[in-house]
């Protein structure tokens, strides 16, 4: 087998760790945006948190930093071309969007709208650990999860 990077080699690990997709939003200048996002899971339950990481230099980073705010909205099986959408950096149209405190995504099968609580600086990425202020669960479909590059769900 031919040496790796340590990088690389941390890459191939991760993608055989399966994971759940998720599209965290937020609101810059008044419109909603949004970006794909595996690295999500619950850190405390009291007090409510839940940590993001994303890169540093994703669109959105900023935006959430500004805002104070951000929205985790969970995908089901079936939503594979949302998070594909949101994967690029193209503007998304409003109607994909429902109106509140928090930008939601309509498709999503649960959300939580969160205030930013802490920010820790974890190389080329932020953890933003967010304070659930409201949950909405729609509906109990099968997540929609990244394994080996490709969408999938569970049994």
């Amino acid at each position: 087998m031919m040496e790796m990077s340590v990088q690389n080699s941390l890459k191939e690990f991760m993608r055989m760790y399966p994971q759940g997709v998720t599209i965290v939003t937020t609101r810059h200048e008044g419109k909603p945006l949004g970006v794909t996002v595996s690295a999500f899971t619950s850190v405390s339950m009291e007090p409510p948190l839940i940590m993001v990481a994303i890169f540093k230099s994703s669109s959105i980073s900023q935006p959430i930093i500004k805002s104070g705010t951000f929205t985790v909205n969970l995908l089901s099986e079936g939503e594979s071309r949302t998070s594909q959408d949101f994967a690029s950096r193209s503007e998304k149209p409003a109607s994909i969007f429902e109106e509140g405190k928090y930008p939601y995504i309509v498709e999503s099968a649960a959300s939580l709208g969160c205030k930013v609580w802490n920010i820790v600086d974890a190389g080329d990425h932020w953890l933003f650990l967010g304070l659930v202020e409201e949950v909405r669960i729609k509906r109990h479909d099968k997540p929609l999860v990244y394994f080996n590059k490709e969408y999938t769900t569970v049994c």
